[in-house]
Formats: C-alpha cells, sequence, structure tokens
C-alpha cells in the first residue's frame, strides 16, 4: 500500500506542465511578441518621421543658402536695347518690381563658376480657392548669349521652387532714389539720395541696388530676408554713363 501511493505521487511529478499553464504561457509568449513587433514598428515610425524632418531641414537650408549666393553676387553686367544702341547707352540688366526680380548673377545655382541670367519671383497657383502661389528661382548660362534690355525672352533653362503657398511676397529695393550731377553753390558735388522702393529698374537708375528685402509670408510663418550687394565697378559706371 505505501509503495503503491509513493510511485503514483512520483509519476505526477514527472508528468510535466497541465495543459492550462501550457496555455498561460503561449499566452505571456504571445504578448511579448506583440509588444516587441508594436514597439519595433512604432520606433521605426519614428524614426522615418524623423529623417524626413531633418531631410526637409537641410534641404530648405541649402536653398536658402543657393539663393543668397545668387542674390548676393548681382553684377552690374551693362547692356543696351535697340532704341538706344546706335547712341551708345548702356545700363545695368536689373529689374526689381512687386513680381520678383531679374538679373545677372557670378554665382550660378546650376553651373557653378559660371555667370547667368537668372529670376526669382512669383508663379500663381490654382490649387486651392484660396490665392496661393509659388515662388520660383529661374535661370539659364549667360555664355553665348546676348542680353537686350528689353527684349530678353526669359527663355530660362532651370527652375526650382523655393517656397510653396506663398499668401503673400513683398519685395523692396534700397538704392539711388535721386541723383544731381554738377557743383553746388558752395562747391562740391551733389549727394546721391538713397531709399528703399518698391521697385528698380537699372535703365532708370543706371544702377543697381545696394540690398534687396523680401517678406514671405506662409501659413502662419512670417520671414523677412535682407540681402546685401555690391553695387559695382565706379569706373564702370563712369565710362558707360559719358553724360556726366
Amino acid at each position: 500500500m505505501f509503495n503503491l501511493e509513493t510511485s503514483s505521487l512520483e509519476t505526477k511529478k514527472e508528468s510535466g506542465f497541465t495543459l492550462i499553464e501550457l496555455l498561460i504561457s503561449t499566452v505571456i509568449l504571445t504578448s511579448l511578441i506583440y509588444l516587441a513587433a508594436l514597439s519595433y514598428s512604432l520606433f521605426l515610425r519614428i524614426w522615418k518621421q524623423g529623417g524626413i524632418i531633418a531631410d526637409t531641414a537641410v534641404n530648405r537650408y541649402r536653398t536658402d543658402i543657393l539663393i543668397r549666393s545668387s542674390l548676393e553676387s548681382i553684377y552690374d553686367y551693362y547692356v543696351t536695347d535697340p532704341a538706344n544702341e546706335r547712341a551708345g547707352l548702356y545700363y545695368p540688366f536689373f529689374k526689381g518690381d512687386q513680381d520678383g526680380v531679374e538679373f545677372i548673377t557670378l554665382s550660378s545655382v546650376f553651373l557653378k563658376g559660371s555667370p547667368a541670367v537668372a529670376r526669382l519671383g512669383i508663379k500663381r497657383t490654382n490649387n486651392s480657392k484660396e490665392k496661393h502661389f509659388e515662388i520660383v528661382y529661374e535661370e539659364t548660362p549667360l555664355r553665348d548669349l546676348y542680353v537686350r534690355y528689353n527684349d530678353f525672352s526669359g527663355d530660362y533653362r532651370y527652375s526650382m521652387v523655393v517656397y510653396n503657398d506663398v499668401k503673400d511676397f513683398k519685395p523692396r529695393y534700397f538704392g539711388v532714389w535721386e541723383e544731381k550731377h554738377g557743383f553746388k553753390r558752395h562747391g562740391g558735388l551733389a549727394r546721391t539720395l538713397y531709399k528703399w522702393q518698391s521697385s528698380f529698374y537699372g535703365k532708370e537708375k543706371r544702377s543697381i541696388p545696394r540690398e534687396i528685402e523680401f517678406t514671405v509670408l506662409r501659413q502662419d510663418i512670417h520671414e523677412t530676408l535682407h540681402y546685401s550687394i555690391r553695387t559695382g565697378n565706379i569706373f564702370k559706371t563712369a565710362f558707360f554713363r559719358r553724360e556726366f
């Protein structure tokens, strides 16, 4: 009798896990695997979003640097037009108004080391009911191109979007407003008056602006960008402005 009870107890101890214990273990293991997969999926999603944000920030910084380099390398490239070509009148190729600016730059965005004809301005889009537009930079190489002030077709070879979903864009130009040549009553040359203007044309001012300011409104982002320009060579200016 004693031997039978002892053997039955030993048999129970050697029988292993019960069905309920196996089910509980399986549920726990499945839950751990599910939580691990969920955590990995969440981490991967956050990592991808962070990478996209980082790439966007890098591209934004790169675009800003390229545009600044182009604008601050505006060159006083003298041209003429059919009406004044025989008279020998020349003026810097620069056109600035509320739609954008057109100029000659020594720092090409697309062809490094080469001068180019460039334009930065608005391009209207009709993607929504609200008045949104893009700020686009366009460029074409200057080489083998005879530029006339009024007859340039504006056939740009390269372009890139600088800003999109723009609600408002306001350029300003700081440069020559008025100048009087000759001697004052008390001696000395008259001073040139400089001021901020809503438009600036090289043909009228016979110069390029000293500064350009862009105010850009995008959604809730309001930016004011300043660009300083070297106004050119005074000896070149004196040569082309023989009327003074």
